[in-house]
């Protein structure tokens, strides 16, 4: 099991590490369009679009760690009112209802990559390449699910180890 840890927590580490460096190009990206507006005369073409793209992408590359590390949300108060028992079949229901979210979620991001790809689509104003920055969200989404599943394995066979790193 400890090498699937390293695995699973390397590669989430590695997505949220490009979700931070995507952060970071939005203010810059943002920045030199606006300094080309103001002393130049004409703003980069591509600068809203590239943000819509980078905004969507740092969500969805954060997502894994956020979730491997206990980071999203959670109605903590009601889980820490529960019995022992009660709290492990709540958290093992929540990793199932997310689990099933998940699924439509994959469907739905695939089905809408899919579709950009076969019409070859790119934004309007700047002629981006739609399909890479769709196929984020649907990588993205896998990932998380891998994550779910991982977690989820860890509190019903494991349950020692998942409490000793909380």
């Amino acid at each position: 099991m400890n090498e699937v840890q390293r695995i699973v927590h390397a590669i989430s580490f590695g997505m949220a590490i490009l979700s931070a460096a995507v952060i970071a190009a939005m203010p810059l990206l943002i920045g030199y369009s606006t300094v080309m507006r103001y002393f130049v005369g004409s703003a980069l073409s591509i600068t809203e679009e590239l943000s819509s793209f980078l905004l969507v992408s740092c969500v969805f590359l954060g997502l894994p760690y956020a979730a491997l590390k206990g980071r999203h949300i959670a109605i903590s108060a009601l889980l820490s009112i529960l019995s022992p028992p009660l709290r492990k079949l709540m958290v093992i229901m929540t990793h199932l209802m997310t689990l099933g979210f998940l699924a439509l979620l994959i469907k739905l991001t695939f089905d809408f990559f899919m579709l950009g790809y076969q019409l070859n689509a790119h934004s309007e104003t700047a002629y981006i390449y739609e399909p890479p920055w769709r196929a984020v969200m649907v990588v993205s989404s896998l990932w998380l699910a891998v994550v779910v599943v991982y977690q989820l394995c860890e509190e019903i066979f494991f349950p020692q180890h998942v409490s000793n790193e909380s």
